[in-house]
């Protein structure tokens, strides 16, 4: 099959303003990728700004530990009952700067998928988090449930026990091909320009950073979980799918129903 790379022009870069280009471009994308539940991702990438979900997480996200109250946050034996991040640690690598060959997921990677939560759970209480909350949420294996269960990580479905086998299938994890690669780079400007836009605010740009981390974790997780060592096009669009549903979710009344089913 022949494609054509979507790109951003310099021309449009200067001339076009935020929604103007992700009108256009989000166009484009459509145009040239036939991909199941696209159009449904493009419409919740161009509602973020009038929702204020994701402007709202980018605050809470900024607060940093100031989040939690006093001794709210876990303590390390508490952390260690998390088999999740304890056995990526063990079988993820770390992503050097000047490392010349790279795995696509590291653990630097995998692991945003629960540092962004509590930001997001924060948002959802709108108060400062307790050790109770902490607990709590940290009980429910919300991060589980999305590296498992993708989109339909608040449907009452059994989660898989974490194995060392899936860490060693993510680490070992490449794109299906450059079409996909580049899906996904197109997919990451159209999420600038339906919040932020682009910008040379450091606090901004690593948070953005973060936020691709966390969409790319989920998007080797989606391939994974369906038996594959490559991601495709439908993982892209799952994993922002997936994202786009968790900025909408209640996760604290989420938390509350889980807990009723243990």
């Amino acid at each position: 099959m022949i494609w054509t790379v979507v790109m951003v022009s310099q021309r449009d870069m200067f001339k076009l303003n935020d929604q103007q280009m992700l009108k256009k471009y989000s166009g484009l994308l459509l145009d040239e990728f036939d991909v199941e539940g696209l159009e449904d991702v493009i419409n919740g990438l161009k509602s973020l700004k009038s929702e204020s979900f994701h402007e709202r997480l980018f605050e809470d996200y900024l607060l940093g530990s100031n989040i939690f109250e006093g001794g709210a946050e876990l303590t390390v034996d508490e952390k260690r009952d998390n088999d999740l991040l304890v056995l990526g640690y063990q079988n993820l690598s770390y992503k050097r700067l000047f490392s010349i060959k790279r795995d696509l997921i590291s653990f630097t990677e995998f692991s945003e998928i629960s540092d962004l939560l509590l930001p997001l759970y924060h948002m959802c209480l709108g108060r400062k988090l307790t050790h109770g909350d902490v607990k709590a949420f940290y009980d429910a294996r919300i991060d589980e449930r999305l590296v498992f269960l993708l989109d339909k990580f608040d449907e009452p479905l059994n989660v898989p026990e974490p194995t060392p086998e899936f860490f060693k299938k993510l680490k070992k994890l490449q794109w299906q091909d450059k079409k996909t690669k580049k899906f996904h780079e197109n997919l990451k400007e159209l999420l600038v320009y339906a919040t932020s836009g682009k910008h040379v605010d450091l606090k901004l740009v690593n948070f953005q950073v973060r936020e691709f981390n966390f969409t790319l974790s989920l998007m080797a997780c989606s391939a994974v979980v369906d038996s594959r060592d490559r991601i495709n096009l439908d993982d892209v669009v799952r994993a922002y799918r997936t994202y786009l549903k968790l900025l909408k979710t209640d996760l604290p009344d989420l938390v509350d129903n889980l807990s009723n089913i243990k």
